[in-house]
């Protein structure tokens, strides 16, 4: 680059780059959900951990911010790696009251819609992992 005929060095910048990782969950947090098109259960339990954390992790990003790093990517509910786990439950006594007022009709349609037994997911936060870095 010229500047009045003379040239001038670019000064290149040198990235340090670290793992912000936050796991400071409280213990009853978990996103529970009936099973039925997985697809769209991830996402869902992502958005609901974001939310329910989203201030406490940014609290901490603020922290890391003062000490001159920056986030290297966007913030978001793509940071968070979960664990699930699937369970089966048993006879809910909702069902057997749908089963005796709608004389055995309601049964017979759990049974053929594939229903019971009943199957949940649960998701639980593991962490949250935010690529960081700072001009060295």
């Amino acid at each position: 680059m010229m500047v009045e005929g003379k040239p001038i060095a670019l000064k290149r910048k040198h990235w340090e780059y670290q793992e912000f990782v936050y796991h400071q969950w409280t213990l009853d947090r978990a996103w529970i959900s009936l099973v039925s098109d997985e697809s769209y259960l991830l996402p869902l339990a992502l958005e609901f951990f974001w939310e329910t954390y989203r201030e406490r992790i940014l609290n901490e990003v603020v922290k890391w911010q003062d000490d001159g790093w920056e986030p290297a990517q966007e913030l978001g509910a793509q940071g968070f790696k979960l664990s699930w786990t699937e369970s089966s439950a048993g006879l809910d006594p909702t069902d057997v009251i749908l089963w005796i007022v709608t004389f055995g009709l309601g049964l017979l349609l759990q049974i053929m819609s594939g229903e019971l037994p009943r199957r949940y997911v649960t998701y639980e936060p593991v962490e949250y992992r935010l690529q960081m870095r700072r001009c060295s």
